[in-house]
């Protein structure tokens, strides 16, 4: 399931004044673990809606996720902390397309054994 698929609350809402420091993570575990879980699910989502493992996303996507997060949106600001995100946002990416590429091969195998 997409975590970020859909909002559910009990009781009214309303905007908060101020910043709010939202902790995603426990720790880099934790990171690490998500990270990975949420690559699998969307992987998944690009199954269900048709798109194709291609090679040049899964080798040069990770690539580009890590420079948006490093150079565009300024991680390297965050000092060490953003060098670590920018690198676990490449991951993420390169994992997401490996699963997709993994359900593809042993989609492969399950037509070849068939015939």
């Amino acid at each position: 399931m997409d975590p970020h698929a859909s909002l559910r609350v009990s009781g009214p809402t309303k905007r908060l004044e101020g910043d709010l420091l939202h902790y995603s993570f426990r720790d880099l575990q934790d990171h690490l673990e998500r990270t990975i879980r949420y690559s699998r699910t969307m992987a998944n989502s690009y199954v269900k809606s048709g798109k194709r493992f291609r090679w040049s996303c899964l080798l040069i996507s990770p690539w580009i996720a890590f420079f948006k997060h490093l150079i565009l949106k300024q991680g390297w600001r965050d000092g060490w902390r953003g060098w670590l995100v920018s690198i676990i946002r490449a991951i993420d990416v390169f994992a997401k397309y490996a699963f997709l590429l993994e359900h593809e091969k042993a989609e492969d195998g399950r037509r070849l054994t068939k015939r």
